[in-house]
């Protein structure tokens, strides 16, 4: 008779190899219909994050890591993007008129129209017909400037405004002015100046013009006769009158025989500069009066005038009239200046200049 534990053990060795042969023959069966479970890749499931430990960086004997606390970074400039046009077409309503000028309404100019939206604009151009009238229908509303211009030298000095709603009409006025004044600046082309030595000033003629945006601005004018008068004591080298470039300048060359503060004075048919020229040094100063014109009592003269008068008194053409002049005295040239009605000379006087902003004076010698 077998022991009671040897039954028990024999019964779990027999149920443990039914078990097994269970086990085998599901994984035969499962192979042999092609069933196999098919295990899923998943690539963040086998990843692995390895932390650096900079302790154990194997770096130069000697490296230290910089501060970079107070470190500032260049700004970078985006590049500007192009802002796209304000609309002025597509809707129902109008912007209409009449444009003037000195002469009247102006037939061909001309008319810009332009939509604004906070500081952004579109814009779109209309001319005005025989009798200088002008319109645009299908605008959308908003607030609008209309300006025009003809060229060469009509245009508007400031833009007629208007709100139109959507559907309305606006109806404005457009006046143009006249631009076409000439201007003269005369300057010395060198700042110091040496007696018996030559140096340069130029004249530059410009004269205001529209160009094809209605804009006004200032063009150089060639061939322009342009007159340089000087003191007696500077000689002038070149044509006198000259003519303009086509950059709009005349050139002279200058030369001082004595030392001494001298002026020139530009002029032209429409306009005249007048510029001090560089102190004139080196030479001998002159200790003798000068030699003077001939101006009895009754003569009279006109500025700009390089003179030199007599000394005596004169009377003015007006008694707004003020200049600027030289007078020589105790053996030298001195700058003055005077106004009023009465001009007293207590010596030889030169270089009689009408001052800025003032009109130019006949005087007339009474002592």
């Amino acid at each position: 008779m077998d022991h009671p534990h040897l039954r028990t053990r024999r019964s779990a060795a027999c149920l443990l190899v039914g078990v097994v042969a269970i086990l085998l023959a599901a994984a035969c069966s499962s192979a042999k219909h092609g069933t196999a479970a098919k295990r899923t890749f998943n690539p963040l499931a086998s990843t692995t994050t390895t932390t650096v430990d900079v302790h154990a960086l194997h770096l130069p004997e000697g490296f230290q890591l910089p501060d970079t606390r107070f470190v500032s970074l260049q700004a970078v400039t985006g590049k500007a993007q192009p802002v796209p046009p304000i609309p002025v077409r597509g809707g129902t309503s109008s912007v209409s008129g009449t444009v003037t000028g000195p002469d009247g309404p102006v037939p061909g100019a001309t008319v810009r129209i332009e939509r604004w939206v906070g500081s952004a604009s579109g814009a779109i151009q209309v001319s005005t017909d025989g009798g200088g009238h002008f319109g645009a229908t299908g605008l959308l509303g908003g607030h609008y400037k209309v300006r025009a211009w003809l060229q060469p030298s009509l245009a508007t000095f400031q833009a007629a405004i208007g709100f139109v709603p959507a559907g309305g009409a606006l109806q404005v006025s457009v006046v143009m002015q006249q631009h076409d004044a000439v201007t003269v600046q005369l300057a010395p082309t060198a700042t110091t100046a040496a007696v018996g030595t030559g140096f340069g000033v130029a004249a530059l003629v410009t004269r205001e013009q529209v160009d094809g945006n209605g804009i006004v601005v200032d063009g150089a004018v060639k061939d322009e006769s342009v007159k340089l008068t000087v003191d007696p004591a500077v000689s002038i080298d070149g044509d006198n009158p000259a003519k303009t470039a086509a950059d709009g300048l005349a050139t002279w060359t200058l030369t001082c025989k004595s030392p001494g503060s001298f002026t020139a004075t530009a002029t032209t048919p429409d306009g005249k500069a007048t510029a001090r020229l560089p102190t004139c040094t080196g030479g001998t100063t002159t200790t003798t009066a000068p030699v003077v014109l001939d101006l009895p009592i009754g003569g009279s003269f006109t500025t700009p005038d390089a003179g030199p008068y007599p000394a005596g008194s004169y009377t003015a053409s007006s008694s707004d009239c003020a200049i600027t002049y030289q007078v020589f005295v105790h053996g030298k040239w001195k700058d003055q200046h005077s106004s009023g009605d009465t001009l007293v000379l207590d010596g030889p006087g030169r270089n009689f200049e009408a001052e800025q902003g003032t009109s130019d004076c006949t005087y007339t010698r009474f002592a």
